[in-house]
């Protein structure tokens, strides 16, 4: 199919060498799967570029991919650690900020208690401008088709957001639910903060660094919502 596909797109009055081979004209082999993965981000309709992700890329175990939690193409996986936030693109490349909510509490907050706009918008500033270096390196990240954050941090906001410690099936969280839960904490003091409902004693003090992560991600991709966990996100 794809030697037709090849041939068809010749020009009929081509007189130069012809490709041969498989798709971009590679060999048979992992080599092969590589282009298949390359035509399937393209555009095109490649069933072996679907199978390639669908049971390989997914599980971050061929083509030296880390794992990613987001099956769809071109999608980001933004795990966020204590230290740093690693980002993923499902069948692309991986970066990591040199940033998380615990060093953005130490070094930005400066564990404030609680922290003043400057140190919020200093807070918000460092992950907008590393995050700014890695869509430098790669612009497609800008077209992501959707976003999936994960991690204990991420977790601990979006229990805090529903009030509870389960999440609904599916759960996404609104960028509009982050800046009312983020106004409502950033407010109080750590020994009020830790009364509300849904957030585990663990991550009392660094819940506010972990929302300048997740806003200053979302804000910077124009994102209306992010999803939570492992999915499926409605």
């Amino acid at each position: 199919a794809y030697a037709r596909e090849r041939d068809d797109a010749l020009p009929s009055d081509h007189a130069g060498p012809r490709p041969s081979g498989g798709v971009g004209g590679t060999r048979q082999g992992v080599k092969c799967l590589h282009a298949h993965l390359a035509n399937l981000l393209a555009g095109a309709a490649d069933p072996v570029g679907r199978w390639t992700v669908d049971e390989l890329v997914a599980d971050g175990v061929a083509l030296g991919l880390p794992t990613a939690h987001n099956t769809d193409v071109g999608g980001l996986t933004v795990h966020v650690a204590d230290d740093r936030v690693d980002i993923t693109m499902t069948g692309g490349g991986s970066w990591s900020l040199p940033v998380g909510p615990v060093t953005l509490l130490d070094r930005e907050l400066e564990r404030a208690d609680p922290p003043g706009p400057a140190l919020l918008t200093n807070a918000l500033g460092i992950v907008h401008d590393h995050f700014d270096d890695v869509i430098i390196e790669a612009p497609t990240v800008l077209a992501a088709p959707s976003v999936v954050a994960t991690g204990p941090h991420v977790d601990a906001v979006a229990h805090v957001e529903v009030g509870a410690t389960a999440l609904p099936a599916g759960y996404r969280l609104d960028r509009a639910a982050a800046d009312e839960v983020f106004r409502t904490l950033v407010a109080e003091p750590v020994a009020d903060r830790r009364f509300n409902p849904g957030l585990d004693e663990d991550h009392v003090e660094t819940v506010v660094a972990t929302l300048c992560v997740l806003l200053a991600i979302m804000r910077r991709l124009d994102l209306d919502a992010i999803g939570i966990g492992g999915g499926p996100w409605r």
